[in-house]
């Protein structure tokens, strides 16, 4: 019983001491831990920025012509959202077929399936996209795409995109200046308050495709000269009135070739005196594709050794050949004999050729502001 009497416990003081010390404590551990959670979100945002601005980059890349091929909005088959979204598969219903989703200023949230947004890049991201959806703060990110735009670059319109992806921060409301707008010759994306994001500039994209297609159709251009002179330095007669750059059919005034000392002739076909009445690939007779080169209908790629890229422009598509219409001189139009130099040309229709290209090819002085080309002029 004495024994009993004797323990003490703790007094009130000290219990509401030791309350204010285990206060005190986890303050100042929270005020550290504070800034450095601050820190570690904004860094896991900015890499998820980084994450979705290369993925919609490669896959740009990987849809290029598809993407820059279609109109804005209002038109007969529309495929910019007006959400400011992407279809990239117009026979699908939105929102399934749609990429990107919009977000205003004072907006809380964004109640679109952003997870449904990046489904398309998917395949090009190593984390899931329901992952990449939430910013380092667990909102949703804002994914913006612009309207169709476009630049002329050396007389040619390259039809670009760009795409914004944007984080809310920890407030997740856009702040009042954040803007992503067309400032007349590129789209802006301006950021506010403790907004973060990053925009992937289509026209970079679109400009070295063009350049690489200018450059493929210089060298195809070039082949074709070295042909059409080692054609004709190997006749005896060395005819210019002969056009090298195709076969004698035996009303044109093409190579006839010597079949008595063994020469069967060119390979190279003539190609359609009269394209057509729109800017595609249907209008044109030929293209440089080695898959049917085999069959003999297209023989180009055999006479000038190229490759299956080298035939191709930077979006996959066959380049086109023209060595007899009215847009080059081939000696033969409305059935004059011109004089030499002939020519022929090379080309490819850029994106947006379908609807901006109104004027057949074949009127005279027509232009095409996507259709780019490379002539070649026969020497003697």
């Amino acid at each position: 019983m004495r024994s009993m009497l004797l323990q003490k416990g703790f007094t009130l003081i000290e219990i509401v001491i030791a309350i204010a010390l285990v206060v005190m404590i986890t303050a100042v551990i929270t005020s550290g831990l504070g800034p450095w959670i601050k820190f570690k979100q904004r860094l896991e945002t900015e890499q998820k920025l980084q994450d979705l601005s290369q993925a919609v980059t490669a896959l740009y890349k990987a849809n290029a012509y598809m993407i820059d091929n279609q109109d804005p909005v209002g038109t007969a088959a529309p495929v910019i959202g007006p959400n400011g979204a992407l279809a990239l598969d117009p026979t699908l219903p939105p929102p399934m077929n749609q990429f990107g989703t919009n977000c205003q200023a004072g907006d809380p949230a964004d109640t679109a399936s952003v997870e449904q947004s990046l489904r398309p890049l998917q395949p090009y991201v190593s984390k899931p996209v329901t992952e990449l959806s939430q910013d380092g703060f667990n909102n949703k990110i804002c994914i913006l795409v612009s309207p169709r735009q476009y630049r002329d670059v050396n007389g040619t319109r390259l039809y670009y995109h760009s795409v914004a992806f944007i984080s809310r921060g920890d407030n997740n409301e856009l702040d009042t200046g954040t803007d992503f707008l067309d400032n007349g010759t590129s789209m802006t994306l301006t950021l506010a308050g403790d907004d973060t994001g990053q925009m992937v500039d289509g026209f970079k994209i679109a400009l070295a495709n063009y350049q690489l297609t200018m450059t493929r159709l210089q060298r195809l251009a070039e082949a074709y000269e070295t042909y059409f002179h080692i054609r004709f330095l190997t006749k005896a007669d060395r005819d210019i009135s002969i056009n090298y750059f195709y076969a004698n059919s035996g009303t044109n005034n093409g190579d006839p070739g010597d079949p008595t000392n063994g020469d069967p002739g060119p390979t190279a076909p003539e190609t359609r005196p009269v394209l057509g009445g729109t800017w595609t690939h249907a209008s044109f007779d030929n293209v440089i594709d080695v898959v049917t080169a085999s069959t003999g209908s297209n023989r180009f790629s055999a006479i000038l050794g190229i490759g299956d890229a080298e035939g191709r422009d930077a979006w996959g598509r066959p380049l086109l050949v023209d060595n007899r219409s009215a847009r080059v001189k081939s000696g033969e139009q409305a059935g004059i004999k011109t004089q030499p130099p002939y020519s022929a040309s090379f080309g490819a229709l850029l994106p947006g050729s379908s609807t901006l290209c109104a004027d057949s090819p074949d009127t005279p002085g027509s232009i095409c502001l996507t259709y780019i080309s490379a002539n070649a002029v026969g020497k003697y």
